[in-house]
Order: structure tokens, then C-alpha cells, then sequence
């Protein structure tokens, strides 16, 4: 995970804002140094490019000047092109990278919550006939996780990213049929009860289905099932997005269940696939051969804020 370390140019006010970070507030993560070691900044990033040492995952965030939130989408625009354009000529940062440049919200809550985003990729990626498209499969921020889970035929977390639909340049290669949806009454702008949320606070966090296969067909995390035993999950993670019925979030749709590949049922909690898990690596340059699909060798979502 990278983020940018440079001042607000007028306040110096919201330069690094800590939960943008995601990762920092695991104990999991802040207490090991092998993996705090893991959050770079973009000095550390641009020595990865020269030294061919990119991860095979990487989460990207800009502070709060270049992300637009305390700019504006001209400036964020500038910022993108000027760091981005390099890479986008750069061979071996293109060679089976898929980058996903999204945001994270839409600040308009009477509007259905839909993210602006693209999905950039190399010719071993995305196909020249693709570019300029558009794909209207419904997808959501989770569908990041449940794409790498089945690119590299790796373990659910167990929650929403269970079934989220695929992006379509891994379900293609893999088989995976995503499930349609009907967003004309779902809006996604609204939080859920939990440890974080002021106006529906509850202690508990939410429990994951440690029983599901999960669109992968590689079941949940052993260290997740550990955790987390046979408790009986929260929500109904099998449905292609999240919804809570008794609190009234997110419940104006119909439930769908998640998508499956092609053969395997996704009755009982999911979809099932043949392939094996890929070995295990952290290297993007290892990587491409290590793929559920061959499809992918490194995944880069680059996330802003703009609101």
C-alpha cells in the first residue's frame, strides 16, 4: 500500500489522514514489522519499478491535495496524468498488470451511490477490441477482492467480498458468470450497524460465513474459520451485494445469489471451480505463470477521493 506524502499547498492541513490507510489499523498488521514494512510511500514505489520488485497486490492512495477532496478533479486530473502516463509506457509495469482506478464515494446521497471507475490493462490483459467500452455489470468495491481470489484461486475473507461479481476480464478467462442485478431501488450510501458506526452502534462486529465456498470455490481463510468458528454469519454474505433487511439498508432490491463457473452449482453458498490455489508468491514477476487464468500478474487499485 502506497501513499503519497505531501502537503496541502495553501492549509498543510489533511496532508495524510490515517483511516485512508486501511491496513495501519489492523494490530495484525501494525504489530509485525515484516508486514508494516510492506506500507511504502511513493519514493519506495518508484524504487519497486526499477528494481522489478512490485507486489502482486497493491493498494494506492494519494493524500488529500492529489485525491481531489481538498482540490479539486482539474488538479487530481494533472496528478494522475503526470504520475500515471510513465507507468502506462513502463513494459515491465504493464506486463499483466491490471490497474483499477476508482473513487470512493458519491457525496450526492439522493442519488444511486455509482462509482466512476476504470480498468486499465496491458495486451496480455485487456484486449484491444475492449478499449473505450464500457461494461455494465453491476460490481462493487468488494468485487476488487472476490477478482483476485478468483484469479489466483485464493480463500474468501468470508463477508461481502464472498460473491461480489468478477470483473469481467477475469470471469471471462475463468468461466465465472456474474450474476445480474437490478440496482433501480438499491442506493449503497448508507453505513451499517457496528463498532465504527455513530448513529447504529453496536459493540460486536459483524460475523463472516466461515462455511461458504465463495465465488473462488476455495471456501473462507483458515485463519478467518479460526477466528470466527461456527458462529452463525451476520448477513447473508452469498448475495451479490450487501444488504441489511432488518435495519432497512440496502434492502429495496431482490436478493441474488452469487455467480457461479461454468458447470459448478452456486446453490449452498457459492460457486465452485476446478482449479487448484496458485502457489504462493509475492513477487509480480513470478506471478503471471502462478495464475488461476493466466490472466493476471499483478492487481493495482489506485483509489481517490474526490468528494
Amino acid at each position: 500500500m502506497l501513499t503519497l506524502q505531501k502537503k496541502q499547498q495553501v492549509t498543510f492541513a489533511n496532508d495524510y489522514v490515517r483511516k485512508h490507510d486501511p491496513l495501519i489499523l489492523f494490530d495484525s498488521v501494525a504489530s509485525n514489522a515484516t508486514r508494516l514494512s510492506l506500507i511504502k510511500n511513493f519514493t519506495s514505489f518508484n524504487s519497486d519499478i526499477t528494481g522489478q520488485t512490485l507486489p502482486q497486490w497493491a493498494f494506492i492512495t494519494p493524500n488529500m491535495t492529489d485525491d481531489g477532496h481538498d482540490t479539486n478533479v482539474t488538479f487530481a486530473a494533472a496528478w494522475l496524468r503526470n504520475w500515471l502516463t510513465p507507468l502506462l509506457n513502463n513494459t515491465y509495469f504493464m506486463n499483466g498488470t491490471l490497474l483499477l482506478l476508482t473513487f470512493d464515494e458519491d457525496e450526492t446521497y439522493t442519488e444511486h451511490n455509482n462509482i466512476f471507475s476504470i480498468l486499465i490493462g496491458g495486451p496480455n490483459v485487456i484486449n484491444s477490441s475492449l478499449h473505450g467500452t464500457t461494461d455494465n455489470t453491476f460490481y462493487n468495491h468488494y468485487s476488487t477482492i472476490s477478482s483476485v481470489s478468483v484469479n489466483w484461486g485464493l480463500p474468501s475473507l468470508g463477508r461481502w467480498d464472498c460473491e461480489a461479481n468478477v470483473f469481467a476480464v477475469v470471469a471471462n478467462k475463468t468461466g465465472y458468470t456474474n450474476a445480474n442485478v437490478d440496482i433501480t431501488n438499491l442506493y449503497f450510501n448508507q453505513s451499517y450497524p457496528g463498532p465504527l458506526s455513530d448513529n447504529l452502534y453496536v459493540p460486536e462486529w459483524p460475523v463472516p460465513n466461515t462455511k461458504a465456498t465463495c465465488a473462488s470455490g476455495q471456501g473462507v481463510l483458515a485463519f478467518v474459520k479460526s477466528t470466527w468458528g461456527n458462529l452463525t454469519a451476520t448477513y447473508n454474505y452469498t448475495n451479490v451485494y450487501p444488504y441489511d433487511a432488518p435495519d432497512g439498508i440496502n434492502s429495496g432490491g431482490t436478493p441474488t445469489t452469487g455467480g457461479s463457473v461454468s458447470g459448478a452449482p452456486a446453490a449452498g453458498g457459492g460457486s465452485s471451480t476446478s482449479s487448484s490455489a496458485a502457489a504462493a508468491t509475492s513477487s509480480k514477476s513470478a506471478a503471471s505463470s502462478n495464475s488461476v487464468s493466466g490472466v493476471l500478474a499483478a492487481v493495482i487499485a489506485l483509489v481517490a477521493a474526490l468528494i
